[in-house]
């Protein structure tokens, strides 16, 4: 008879940005955040869901928002606890031509572009379940933690601090050590007591659309990151 046991589910690694400096060139130089993803053990005959914790180290800048996304090399051992969760699309609009209060042709824009009007269309997303409760998150008005691929194989979060639509100010983040950004929820898959490897580590692609922080002026902080594992 063939045993299963739950993996022992091991996520760490630290993405460290490029910090750009007034002179133009990039250096490899301390980083102006860390983001250290966790590392997750779930003990055979234990229940495989947990929350798992995202820690934030941040020098000397502040963050008011950001989008990563990022995915476990190793989606055989563990994953992402899903769910179905309904987000709204909101497209932005320039009228190119119009007929009294009609408009017959329109190009999509940005929302900081000068636009005419919006619309807004409910869709069915694969969310991760999260928690921001004790967090340095918690308050901020725009959190989304989705799985791109759909399985709970990846996790893309896009957060912000504060949402031009809502009334009212929320904090950004300030320069802060080791303090818990967010909580994800992480599912240890069942693997046959043969196999030698258990551990799953997080990858983050080498591109800014994977990793990108924004400060209160809105401008990037760093460029492409480094990623280097935690030892």
């Amino acid at each position: 008879m063939r045993v299963y046991v739950v993996a022992t589910i091991r996520m760490l690694i630290i993405i460290m940005a490029i910090v750009t400096y007034a002179g133009g060139t990039s250096y490899a130089q301390p980083s102006p955040l860390q983001v250290v993803l966790p590392l997750v053990d779930a003990d055979p005959g234990q229940e495989p869901d947990s929350m798992a914790t995202v820690n934030l180290d941040l020098f000397g800048s502040i963050v008011c928002g950001f989008d990563i996304w990022f995915s476990a090399d190793r989606d055989d051992i563990a994953r992402f606890t899903t769910e179905t969760i309904i987000v709204f699309d909101t497209a932005y609009w320039k009228c190119n031509v119009a007929d009294g209060q009609f408009c017959l042709d329109s190009t999509e824009v940005g929302w900081y572009d000068d636009w005419d009007y919006i619309t807004i269309d409910p869709m069915e997303r694969t969310g991760v379940v999260f928690d921001t409760v004790g967090t340095l998150l918690s308050g901020w008005e725009i959190v989304r933690v989705t799985s791109p691929s759909g399985d709970g194989s990846d996790v893309r979060i896009v957060a912000v601090a504060d949402d031009l639509e809502t009334p009212g100010t929320v904090s950004c983040i300030l320069p802060t050590s080791y303090a818990p950004l967010i909580h994800l929820g992480s599912r240890a898959l069942m693997v046959p007591d043969t196999q030698a490897v258990r551990s799953t580590y997080l990858n983050l692609p080498m591109d800014a659309a994977h990793c990108r922080f924004w400060n209160e002026h809105g401008t990037y902080i760093g460029g492409l990151p480094e990623v280097t594992p935690d030892t």
